[in-house]
């Protein structure tokens, strides 16, 4: 994947692969080199990444501007980029070459993030229908014990080293080995660069020559030790453009010798008794922990979001490859635009989270120990949802049950009713959290008070005496109204 991308999905530089995947472009060049080849003679390793950003060109995204031209090519280098991956000696690379030094280790968020770009990677193998033969790609220079031994507790995919990563390898003892690791063996592709003391750049005739020596060096093993299995594999790079070399149409091919015998990467032999080792440490400095710090809390709210999204998949698995896009080790040389990017998608996913809200009244006051209040759920993202809500309160002796998993549409609110008792409390602070349909919680939390005014039986006791007493006040007053008026009167007759 020769470009990355922005923090809204957008390709940087899409003009640099629209140029690449035209006719006579590099990617396209080397594309039609794999595709001329014998099925048995060759073996292509693509990145999900790559597959994933010519689709979006082929369908006019990724780009302000793609012309109906530029589309069609990309549509045309998809279907054979998909084709030659679906096939035999197909290998898968981790979502946009991940950097794994930067992975080492058993820390949680490491472990957090594999599970990011196997789910990246996944996605896109499953849409395509790609091959599930899967390979690493760790940096030449970079690779280390830890480091395989992380790869290996993954599974037992290969990976690719560097011939100069590991000691007591040689021209004979075959382009795959396995190496021990306190998880377990490890397959080895031992990438071998016959030409590395060449000063001038890779041709059609530096490529033949490396390819060559290489199936020459394995035919040696076999002279010596009849035996032996040994075969050879030439890696070539990917920056590397066949342009104007003529290797696609040359007949007879340029491959063919009396010494060697084409065959795939699935027929690779390994030698298993192999004993070479590779460094403990390495100056090699992988991508920042700054940058795995904010990729790490945006994969910790993509799974969140997708536990409450009921019909969310698409777009977790979109999230978890922008997520896998800061992960590669093209941001070794642009650490801080790396770091920049990965906080801006952890950014975006958790206001994705937080969209949704769960709110109640400031304060509640029942008319009894017991009574009901509202809460409303607003489901502010682009996803349909199914959410609860977990309520506790700040008195340890009061109970209260979680309210049932809700499903609410994008963009739509839902009021349910809390019953609540109080028993013998007077008041009591009630805390809503929202939760998965697993039970896992997230979100921001709402507190309100819960009051009783313990309108109850003594209250109605003490009105209805108030009452009688006013009653018994009135008759009384009533009846010394009357008794004085006869008196008035015969004071009047005396007169």
């Amino acid at each position: 994947m020769p470009v990355g991308r922005g923090s809204s999905g957008e390709l940087i530089d899409g003009e640099t692969l629209l140029a690449d995947i035209r006719a006579g472009g590099r990617l396209r060049q080397l594309l039609d080199l794999a595709v001329a080849r014998e099925v048995d003679g060759r073996g292509v390793m693509v990145d999900p990444a790559l597959i994933l950003a010519v689709n979006d060109l082929a369908e006019g995204r990724g780009l302000e501007d793609v012309s109906g031209q530029d589309q069609q090519a990309a549509g045309q280098f998809r279907d054979d980029l998909v084709s030659i991956s679906s096939g035999p000696s197909a290998w898968v690379l981790d979502f946009d070459r991940t950097d794994v030094l930067a992975l080492v280790g058993d820390t949680a968020t490491r472990r957090q993030l594999f599970g990011a770009v196997e789910r990246a990677t996944e996605s896109v193998i499953q849409e395509f229908g790609l091959s599930s033969q899967r390979v690493s790609w760790p940096v030449t220079g970079g690779v280390t014990r830890s480091l395989l031994t992380t790869l290996r507790s993954r599974g037992a995919d290969p990976a690719i080293v560097n011939s100069s990563d590991l000691s007591r390898w040689e021209d004979s003892t075959g382009s795959q080995v396995a190496v021990t690791t306190s998880a377990g063996d490890l397959p080895l592709l031992v990438n071998d660069d016959v030409t590395g003391g060449i000063p001038a750049p890779l041709t059609g005739a530096t490529l033949r020559q490396r390819t060559m020596a290489s199936a020459a060096f394995a035919s040696m093993a076999r002279d010596r030790d009849p035996t032996s299995e040994a075969a050879a594999v030439v890696l070539v790079s990917p920056f590397w453009s066949p342009r104007g070399d003529n290797l696609i149409a040359r007949s007879p091919s340029p491959w063919s010798a009396p010494f060697s015998t084409p065959i795939n990467l699935d027929a690779v032999p390994r030698d298993t008794s192999f004993r070479g080792s590779v460094p403990r440490t390495t100056p090699d400095r992988p991508i920042p922990d700054s940058l795995l710090t904010a990729a790490g809390e945006a994969f910790r709210d993509t799974i969140l979001l997708s536990s409450a999204s009921g019909s969310g998949q698409a777009a977790a698995d979109a999230r978890s490859r922008a997520i896998a896009g800061v992960l590669g080790i093209r941001w070794r040389g642009m650490r801080k635009e790396g770091t920049s990017l990965a906080r801006a998608v952890a950014r975006s996913v958790n206001e994705d989270l937080n969209a949704i809200t769960v709110m109640g009244p400031s304060s509640v006051t029942l008319s009894s120990s017991e009574g009901a209040f509202p809460l409303t759920i607003t489901n502010g993202s682009t996803e349909a949802i199914s959410v609860g809500v977990r309520l506790s309160s700040s008195n340890p002796a009061l109970q209260l049950a979680d309210k049932e998993v809700v499903e609410i549409a994008a963009g739509e609110r839902q009021t349910m009713t809390v019953d609540v008792d109080l028993r013998q409390q007077n008041a009591t602070t009630v805390t809503a959290q929202l939760i998965t349909p697993g039970g896992r919680a997230f979100g921001t939390t709402t507190e309100f008070n819960v009051r009783s005014s313990r309108v109850g039986a003594v209250l109605w006791i003490t009105m209805a005496a108030a009452g009688l007493f006013v009653l018994i006040a009135l008759i009384r007053r009533f009846r010394t109204g009357r008794s004085d008026r006869p008196a008035m009167e015969s004071e009047s007759d005396d007169d």
